[in-house]
């Protein structure tokens, strides 16, 4: 499987939404990342054909998206964010409307949604009215509903919104399982989940592409910049007036602190950035180092 964009732009009346987007995609999860207006659901709402590009091209196994439409849909997930729900349906009830829509052979229907409840631990629950839900559950039963039939290519549009920890854990296992054989593309601004099952990740800004790459490309760029510093109340209060400190740690004696800088502070051994470090760096006013 491979899913090319080429100098993809959409434009509403002046301002650039996309600007020229490059992708080459093959099996694996790849980690969107950017604030909100960065071109993020934009680029989802386009590849899944809720709207229309105003140029580029866009080809799926070296064919334009739009001579094959209907076969890349046949083999599209898509999870997005804030979906409405069908409250008064039960679980089961909701995962049979999708299956009916996904064109699911009735003869595997019960199979179908059976396997996807039973993926996302909501089985014990399925007959149980969707308005009796949490939030958690809620996402969990969209993404079950996503996975059904088994798609080539699935969006998640922030697909971890109200799930507590333990159920993200659970999020990332069934992505990363499903990743060797699939092309999973997940906008998130929760880092720590996509920080530890992407295979690339794809930074986008004001409609471009600002970054993109492996963990280890991304962190090789910007080396020397990030320090983890144990230092005393008074000096940890300075740091957090004059640096960029993302995190403090309280220990029996003292603080550690973590910071990134402009400059290289050669009196201390720098540490390797994180995701989220890159992340405050490129999606801050002004970058902290260049």
């Amino acid at each position: 499987m491979i899913l090319e964009i080429k100098e993809l732009t959409k434009r509403y009346h002046e301002k650039s939404a996309l600007d020229h987007i490059n992708l080459t995609l093959k099996e694996g999860v790849y980690g969107l990342l950017g604030p909100n207006g960065a071109g993020k659901s934009t680029l989802m709402n386009i590849l899944v054909g809720n709207i229309e590009k105003t140029s580029g091209e866009i080809l799926w196994n070296g064919k334009p998206l739009k001579e094959c439409r209907a076969q890349f849909n046949h083999g599209l997930g898509y999870m997005p964010q804030n979906q409405p729900l069908y409250e008064d349906f039960t679980g089961y009830d909701f995962m049979g409307y999708f299956a009916a829509l996904k064109e699911i052979p009735r003869d595997q229907i019960t199979n179908e949604i059976e396997r996807g409840l039973k993926q996302v631990f909501l089985w014990p629950e399925r007959n149980q009215r969707i308005k009796e839900y949490s939030g958690g559950m809620k996402q969990r039963l969209l993404l079950a509903a996503t996975l059904l039939k088994d798609p080539e290519v699935i969006i998640l549009d922030e697909p971890t919104a109200g799930l507590d920890p333990m159920q993200r854990v659970q999020v990332r296992k069934i992505l990363a399982q499903l990743s060797k054989a699939k092309i999973i593309i997940y906008a998130t601004h929760v880092i720590s989940d996509v920080e530890l099952i992407a295979n690339e990740f794809i930074f986008l800004k004001q409609g471009k592409i600002i970054q993109r790459g492996t963990m280890n490309e991304l962190t090789e760029l910007f080396p020397n910049h990030v320090y983890e510093i144990t230092c005393d109340e008074e000096t940890c209060e300075k740091l957090k007036r004059e640096c960029c400190v993302t995190r403090i740690q309280k220990k029996n004696e003292g603080y550690t602190v973590r910071v990134i800088t402009k400059e290289i502070w050669k009196d201390y051994k720098s540490i390797s950035p994180s995701l989220e470090d890159l992340y405050l760096n490129d999606f801050e006013d002004e970058q902290l180092w260049i």
